[in-house]
């Protein structure tokens, strides 16, 4: 069974960064963050830099993400930190992207000891940060990593799937995507991503392995705006 613990709430101006550091929890006992878990109205406002067990980031590359993939409403998930050793602080590195100061605050959901299950693939997290597309225009956003993945969940914060329509994701083969290329898409595709009718989702049909990705977007508006997303992968060995 999880425990929930609260991270300290921080005042943070306007497009100005700031560290969270989780207090220690149940003193001589090793602790397994699983989740993290954000008000909508906060999370909205903030982008994370990087999520930390102690030492260890759980991310494999350094782009940001948003912290929509952390909100109550979004679909929880997992980081996987039972492949390193316990520690009983979680970091985050987050940055406030509106234009007022905001309050961060939010929970994280762990266990005092690691799965029974061993098997589990060690969930880590990718971010595409943040870039802006000129109006009508069609953007291909990719992101390399040092590491076999297994993409498992795509995440699109809920207000830009009303501006951006999500074409396609795409894994490997191929180390760029110039134009014209030819890279495989998957069967997770703007028609999938509406029809389900929800931002973060499985795609339990995708099982391509690969250390590139890419995500493919249209921004539908007459005016330039900016895209994020995140990817939460399995690592593979």
């Amino acid at each position: 069974m999880s425990n929930v613990y609260d991270l300290p709430e921080i005042d943070v101006a306007a497009n100005t960064a700031a560290c969270i550091i989780s207090l220690p929890v149940s003193p001589g006992k090793a602790f397994y963050p699983e989740w993290v878990i954000v008000p909508d109205d906060v999370a909205e406002q903030f982008m994370i830099d990087d999520v930390k067990v102690g030492r260890n980031s759980q991310m494999v590359a350094s782009a940001s993400f948003p912290a929509t993939l952390f909100a109550e409403s979004a679909a929880p998930d997992r980081l996987g930190c039972d492949h390193i050793q316990g520690d009983r602080r979680l970091v985050l590195q987050v940055t406030n992207v509106s234009d007022r100061a905001a309050r961060w605050r939010g929970k994280v959901a762990g266990r005092h000891e690691p799965s029974p299950d061993n098997v589990t693939p060690r969930g880590v997290i990718l971010g595409f940060g943040q870039t802006e597309i000129p109006a009508g225009s069609p953007a291909q956003l990719s992101v390399q990593t040092q590491v076999q993945m297994r993409p498992r969940r795509l995440h699109v914060p809920r207000y830009l799937l009303e501006v951006f329509s999500v074409d396609g994701l795409y894994v490997g083969p191929y180390l760029d995507l110039p134009q014209g290329s030819k890279a495989r898409p998957s069967a997770l595709t703007r028609e999938n991503l509406l029809d389900r009718g929800q931002v973060a989702f499985e795609p339990c049909d995708l099982v391509g392995i690969s250390s590139f990705v890419a995500v493919s977007v249209t921004n539908k508006t007459q005016r330039p705006l900016t895209f994020t997303a995140a990817l939460v992968a399995d690592m593979c060995q």
